[in-house]
């Protein structure tokens, strides 16, 4: 680290504390240790230009890393609200030194590669969605590089295996109805999990304009979307945003019957 920031003027440094290393996951160490040009390609992903306390980052929710226009490709998401880089919490901040200031974080962090659409590709249990995307057109918004962070909640094809056949249809009859129910799956900000904290409850904004709400009951069970559908894999990162794989569909109350509660 003392490579990367030496010669900057100012800037901003998201130390992991030796506990982030100890659990870090064998991939993880592997990428840690595979080779000199690796490891400061990982460590310019924990600066940025600038010296950004606490204070300043408020408001913001995305910064660009690296300290030379090479590495300035990549962001970090930062809620400074809950205290979360990515998906590290900051647990102790505004270290000022000589030239600039240190945030210390408990998690590393690890450049992503490829954006949204490419991550679930690489998932066959997603290929359901991966076809609804491309048949909506909102892949191509997905694909966008430049956005600071989206969200996707994704549902597996066992989720929609076990959705009514009749929304399914009405969805494939109408492409307005497609589009608003894949956008009640998607945030216009990146929300890694150590955002939720155990025991309350969060409400989110989506694309379709209505809310989803988010819950975990205790430490180390999964997180509930919307009371029913359960995060199955989480903190899939990628360079414009983060999947969650939710274990059903999340429908949009514009597409349920009003005052029956139904689906359809």
């Amino acid at each position: 680290m003392d490579a990367v920031v030496e010669g900057s003027e100012h800037v901003t440094v998201f130390a992991p504390n030796d506990e982030a290393f100890r659990k870090a996951t064998d991939s993880e160490k592997r990428k840690l240790n595979s080779g000199l040009n690796e490891l400061r390609r990982i460590m310019e992903y924990h600066t940025a230009s600038g010296t950004m306390t606490t204070k300043k980052l408020i408001g913001t929710n995305a910064v660009f890393t690296g300290t030379t226009e090479k590495h300035k490709k990549s962001f970090v998401n930062v809620n400074i609200q809950e205290y979360t880089v990515n998906n590290a919490r900051i647990v102790s901040a505004d270290h000022e030194f000589e030239n600039g200031v240190i945030h210390v974080i408990d998690r590393v962090l690890f450049p992503p590669e490829g954006n949204i659409v490419s991550k679930i590709r690489e998932h066959s249990n997603l290929s359901t969605l991966v076809d609804l995307l491309s048949r909506s057109g909102i892949d191509v918004m997905l694909n966008k590089s430049g956005h600071h962070g989206w969200t996707l909640f994704a549902p597996s094809n066992a989720a929609f295996d076990l959705m009514d056949d009749r929304l399914m249809s009405r969805l494939m009859a109408d492409p307005l109805q497609l589009i608003m129910f894949l956008n009640y799956h998607i945030l216009d900000r990146a929300l890694f999990t150590c955002e939720i904290r155990p025991r309350l409850q969060y409400r989110f904004q989506t694309l379709a304009k209505d809310w989803i709400r988010l819950k975990q009951d205790q430490d180390g069970v999964p997180i509930v979307v919307n009371a029913m559908a359960k995060m199955t894999h989480s903190n899939v990162d990628s360079r414009n945003g983060v999947v969650h794989v939710v274990d059903h569909v999340l429908v949009c109350p514009c597409l349920k019957t009003p005052g029956s509660g139904n689906d359809v």
